[in-house]
Order: C-alpha cells, then structure tokens, then sequence
C-alpha cells in the first residue's frame, strides 16, 4: 500500500467524496483513472486509489505482501466492511468469510441504493425477463421478493410483489406492494403492458 501521514483536511476532502448509506456499499463520487477505471485522490501533487486511503482513514496497518480483497464486487466501494486484508492467494479465505456474513448485508450489498423515491436497483444477475435473482442455499429467488420479506415481512400465500414504479430491477421496499395475481393483471393492463409479461 502506501506509507503516509494525512490531515485532518485531507481525511474531510475524501470523505466528502464518499456516499454513505446505513446499509450497503459506500460510493466513491470522486476523479476516476481513465486508464484503469479505478477511483483516485490526490494528496500532495499525487494520486491515490481511495482505497488505500479508506484504510489508513481507518486507522489499518497494511503489512509488507498483503492484498486488499473486494467482498461486495464493487471496486467503487470504500465501506471498510466490504474490504479484508489478506496474502495474494487468499482467495480461497476470502469466499469462505463472504460466505459467513449475515444474508442481510451480502442482500443488500448487490442494491444501488438511493434516496427513498428514486429506484434502488439490483446489481447483480438477472434472470430471463430482467428481475433480479439472488442465490439462498443454492436455489435462486427473485430480488424483489427478498427485499420485501427482509423489510415487511412474510409473503402470504398466493400474493405476488408488486411494482409500483414498474421497474423490474427495482428492490426499494417502498416501490414494492402486494396483491393477487388479478392485481397484477390489472396493474400491468393501466400501465399498458403486454399480459405475458408478469410481475412476480
């Protein structure tokens, strides 16, 4: 990494940088490289990757032959919760500790998420009609309907997860309501959609 003091001037400028959220990724919305795609920020006439920085901010001591491993999949991200320290070929540990963290943050750490009125759209796979799908236990299940039961609770029997926002990408608890499939019919012919094209 990189072996530096920085101000507390320098500590303001960066994370001013930097969109926290109370769940999920924290994005960087500073300078990128254009040659790498990767953020940087600039401390005395040089640029940094923000990660490195994020780690001394936190006050984490790098040592000599350790590599920063991504756990949410998202190098825009300087959450120092989505980051373990480890050798070049801890990959393999680095699966296993993703693999242990609670259903709820690894859930979350694959939304784009916003304000409470704009979408909060799933960043990862998606499924043949563009809803988002998330493995638990080795069986997939679709993103909405994840969101929805970790937020409101229990999905009764025979109601779908409906979009209010028509979204199909869209996981904001608040975009989301239940309703029978007659509901949903309904739902899609006011909003001009082809009957085929279901919303659960």
């Amino acid at each position: 990494m990189i072996n530096m003091e920085l101000s507390n001037q320098d500590g303001f400028r960066f994370w001013e940088k930097v969109s926290k959220t109370s769940i999920g990724c924290w994005k960087w919305n500073g300078a990128i490289d254009l040659t790498t795609g990767r953020g940087r920020f600039r401390i005395s006439k040089k640029n940094y990757y923000p990660i490195h920085i994020m780690f001394l901010l936190e006050g984490i001591d790098v040592p000599s032959g350790m590599k920063a491993f991504n756990l949410c999949k998202d190098c825009s991200c300087v959450n120092p919760n989505h980051w373990e320290l480890g050798t070049p070929f801890g990959r393999k540990v680095k699966n296993q500790i993703r693999k242990k963290r609670p259903l709820v943050e690894r859930f979350w750490d694959h939304v784009d998420i916003k304000s409470q009125e704009e979408c909060w759209e799933w960043k990862s796979s998606l499924d043949g009609k563009k809803y988002g799908q998330f493995a638990i236990n080795q069986k997939q299940y679709r993103s909405h309907r994840i969101s929805w039961e970790l937020t409101c609770g229990k999905i009764p029997n025979g109601l779908c997860v409906l979009h209010k926002c028509d979204n199909s990408k869209c996981v904001n608890p608040s975009h989301l309501f239940l309703g029978t499939q007659k509901d949903n019919i309904q739902d899609m012919a006011r909003k001009g959609r082809h009957w085929r094209h279901k919303n659960d």
